[in-house]
């Protein structure tokens, strides 16, 4: 019972001392535009990578919802490369899905992974609105701008 006193009684003086505290200003949001996020973008998946020439990097997939009366994911492959002693991330090249699949209304849950030397993206698909995805297209994945359907 003793020990139960003791937890008491330091909880107590947390609270108190809490309470004493002074409150910090809220620090206003930061207007950088790396923190900025379009709110539409449900899923990011980075990983892989890719050559072209001397240069290098990876892949990004960013998946959006759009649409108000259905919802609708788009896809994009993007080619990302390392610039300068930073290190800092550029957007090299930008490939919408639904420019080379456009038999898909929505894809969605992307997946990517190696497979015999080759990166492969695999993403979930619907034929049309408010449909469930039945298909699995895959893309093979290459230097900049380089996507075909397997």
């Amino acid at each position: 019972m003793i020990l139960g006193k003791h937890r008491v009684a330091i909880a107590l003086l947390f609270v108190f001392d809490f309470a004493g505290a002074k409150v910090a200003p809220a620090q206003s949001a930061r207007s950088d535009s790396v923190w900025m996020f379009d709110a539409r973008v449900v899923q990011v998946v980075s990983g892989g990578t890719w050559t072209d020439g001397a240069r290098t990097g990876h892949y990004r997939v960013v998946v959006r919802s759009d649409g108000t009366d259905v919802v609708h994911y788009s896809t994009v492959v993007q080619w990302m490369e390392r610039q300068g002693t930073k290190q800092d991330l550029e957007l090299v090249k930008t490939v919408e899905l639904s420019s080379i699949a456009k038999r898909w209304f929505s894809m969605l849950d992307p997946d990517l992974r190696l497979s015999r030397g080759r990166w492969i993206l695999a993403i979930d698909a619907s034929d049309g609105p408010l449909r469930p995805a039945k298909h699995r297209p895959q893309f093979i994945l290459g230097p900049p701008g380089s996507v075909t359907i397997r």
